[in-house]
């Protein structure tokens, strides 16, 4: 496992942190002045609060912080890619009710789930808590106290380089506690939508389809129904091109050689948008060095 300490992004960003974490408390400070003395509209308060903390303490962009996206109040992007959905709530609001934190995470579940994102996180401008999309559960990642004077160099999880990551720190907050919303993504799935009869789940969550309407050619499974990367079975999607899968390897009477390098190039954004590639994961397994190297024979 990484150190993610030794990072050199890690050690700028903490950097960052530290420099700036004060001007950002006496900011947050006049924010929620507005909000008790002018009646400020309060959930604007909070995402103006938000705004501050990823883009000045953390290395966010205001340009990579899109706002109404799919009803979701903020919505963090990097080349085009959504990271983290981030639901704001009335100032203080989150802080004493375990229902208001229970409906947030809910709320901002649902849009997770509705967009790909794998990562949300909830904030009334007094706590911020991040959890990982697994499985349409929430598991924690990060629980900051925005009323500390302290640093809060957890907030590397939450930023440019750490967002992507594993977490991978011994102590995780709030006893790992998993949340289970409720709300079907199968509500969001056509019911006349053919489901390949072995796998059950439709064309576009296979790298390769050579007729829509026959299911016996959709190959190389690599996507679970709601369209999030199926880690079980992208390294064997992989495997099968590359190397074998259970003595099994992929040839030009099932998929036609030149579909190879889009379909590798398929492949790769997918381990690359969890992270597994080996530029974002030195201890990754071989096969994505393998794939790899396949990416960049093809470039």
């Amino acid at each position: 496992m990484i150190d993610i300490t030794n990072l050199t992004s890690y050690k700028k960003c903490v950097n960052r942190i530290n420099n700036n974490w004060s001007n950002f408390l006496q900011k947050r400070e006049k924010r929620l002045l507005e909000f008790h003395q002018y009646g400020k509209t309060s959930e604007k308060i909070s995402e103006s609060i938000m705004d501050t903390l990823f883009s000045e303490v953390l290395d966010w962009e205001i340009s990579l912080l899109r706002y109404q996206i799919g009803n979701a109040d903020i919505i963090l992007t990097n080349q085009g890619i959504k990271y983290l959905v981030i639901e704001t709530k009335r100032p203080g609001s989150l802080q004493w009710s375990e229902r208001a934190i229970e409906k947030a995470l809910n709320q901002a579940l649902r849009y997770a789930i509705e967009q790909h994102i794998k990562t949300l996180a909830i904030s009334d401008g007094s706590i911020l808590y991040a959890a990982n999309v697994i499985d349409n559960n929430l598991q924690d990642r990060v629980y900051i106290d925005l009323n500390k004077s302290s640093p809060q160099l957890d907030l590397w999880w939450l930023s440019v380089h750490g967002i992507y990551r594993e977490y991978t720190l011994d102590s995780k907050p709030l006893q790992n506690r998993v949340i289970t919303v409720d709300y079907d993504i199968s509500d969001k799935i056509n019911n006349n939508q053919k489901l390949h009869p072995k796998y059950k789940r439709p064309y576009n969550c296979f790298a390769y389809v050579g007729d829509i309407n026959k299911t016996s050619t959709w190959k190389l499974p690599y996507l679970l129904i709601n369209k999030r990367v199926d880690t079980k079975r992208l390294p064997k999607a992989i495997q099968t091109i590359l190397t074998n899968y259970r003595g099994k390897k992929v040839s030009s009477s099932n998929i036609p050689e030149r579909e190879m390098p889009n379909i590798l190039k398929k492949l790769g954004s997918a381990a690359s948008s969890i992270g597994l590639m080996p530029n974002q994961n030195i201890k990754t397994s071989e096969i994505y060095y393998q794939l790899q190297n396949a990416l960049d024979q093809i470039k």
